[in-house]
């Protein structure tokens, strides 16, 4: 697989809001750069436009925001330690709105998750800085125009390799290692660790999808071969669901996206394995099918 398409797969996966079922336009995030491409005719791909800017070093992590009348999409640059916003309302016109750097609060970020409904932006870093601690902070972005930290870090010692938040916006579900976290976001002033999941099967968990009206988390881990599903019903006690191991359709998996509508699950590893699952029971995942293309 191609490197333009799985940072467009990246991409689609980070975003918070459910998209829509037809779209018109793809992102490729690339080094140092942002492109979009007209996909309506999938006979006729055509580029409309691309942005390129010192404050895109590495393009990833990102996330979105497509709630109300705004379009925002936010960059996380581990080497250069900032968050960019950038408006895509436009999306022949890319405009980079702000950017925020902080190389204790943001290095090596890793990790970026946006709750529209609080008009916050999670970001977890994924290097030990020169000062301070690995952390996760909350970012206002209310005035996308000005970017400014909300609160105080959760500090911690954790490498974070993927978030995602609740649709209130009150709690956060983070990806670390083989465990999954839940941290009580309510008051970023004070954000607490409500619990520390960890059942052995999940060695390098990342790209958390969220089910909230089945109470159910999905993620990947890359390490172990696995696609797990935990019961988030009670936050303060998190537990696995089940975990499917596949070192044949699953190795090194590194993209998850969810259909909720039609309870499907897709993963896609480091060679390009695209696999889909039944999800109708989130305690018994099922692989339909596996597509492989070596070439």
């Amino acid at each position: 697989m191609s490197t333009a398409a799985k940072k467009l797969l990246q991409a689609q996966t980070a975003s918070t809001p459910p998209e829509p079922t037809s779209f018109q336009y793809a992102a490729i995030f690339g080094t140092g750069t942002i492109e979009v491409n007209d996909v309506s005719d999938i006979n006729n791909i055509t580029a409309v436009d691309s942005l390129t800017d010192n404050a895109l070093t590495i393009v990833f992590p990102v996330s979105f925001d497509m709630d109300r009348d705004r379009s925002l999409l936010f960059v996380g640059d581990r080497l250069s330690d900032e968050i960019v916003c950038v408006d895509f309302s436009d999306p022949t016109s890319l405009v980079i709105r702000d950017t925020l750097k902080d190389e204790p609060k943001l290095n090596g970020v890793r990790a970026v998750a946006c709750s529209p409904s609080r008009e916050l932006i999670f970001a977890g870093t994924g290097s030990t800085p020169s000062s301070g601690q690995r952390s996760i902070s909350a970012i206002d972005y209310s005035d996308p125009d000005n970017l400014a930290f909300s609160g105080s870090p959760l500090n911690g010692s954790y490498l974070y390799k993927g978030m995602r938040p609740t649709e209130d916006g009150n709690t956060l579900f983070v990806a670390e290692g083989d465990d999954l976290i839940s941290v009580d976001t309510t008051n970023t002033s004070s954000m607490t660790e409500l619990d520390h999941h960890s059942d052995g099967v999940a060695g390098g968990l990342q790209a958390l999808q969220i089910d909230e009206a089945n109470d159910t988390m999905y993620g990947i881990a890359h390490t172990d071969s696995a696609f797990v599903s935990y019961d988030i019903s009670n936050t303060a006690s998190l537990s696995t669901r089940a975990d499917v191991t596949d070192n044949t359709n699953l190795d090194e998996l590194e993209e998850l996206r969810i259909d909720l509508t039609n309870n499907y699950a897709f993963m896609m590893t480091r060679l390009g394995k695209l696999s889909s699952f039944d999800i109708s029971d989130p305690d018994n995942p099922v692989r339909k099918d596996t597509l492989f293309d070596s070439d």
